[in-house]
């Protein structure tokens, strides 16, 4: 289990995950506090997510690149310069107020 970060704030625990569909076999549907890191994510997608999703696209040192809602069943933007996808339920994500150019950190 690793932590996600913002200036030295917790925003919540995280598992990481390699590869825009490294949640097609088991995505959490029923564990919305769950937030997922992605390695190597340029999009992602929603397709077994009952409710909406928010995604936040990060460059190689995690700094915010694009935030984006995801509705179910869904295939996010391509963000050709992303490193990291952070993938959380949007009611929970909401409440972290991240915008474009913040600065994330990933603690294992």
């Amino acid at each position: 289990m690793a932590w996600l970060l913002r200036e030295g704030d917790v925003l919540g625990s995280a598992e990481v995950r390699s590869g825009p569909f490294a949640l097609w076999a088991s995505y959490p549907a029923k564990n919305r506090e769950v937030v997922y890191v992605i390695s190597d994510a340029k999009f992602t997608h929603s397709l077994h997510r009952k409710a909406d999703t928010k995604v936040i696209f990060c460059d190689r040192n995690m700094k915010v690149l694009k935030v984006s809602d995801l509705s179910p069943r869904r295939l996010s933007p391509i963000v050709p310069r992303s490193k990291w996808a952070v993938i959380a339920d949007q009611r929970v994500a909401q409440s972290w107020h991240i915008k474009v150019g913040d600065q994330l950190e990933l603690r294992i």
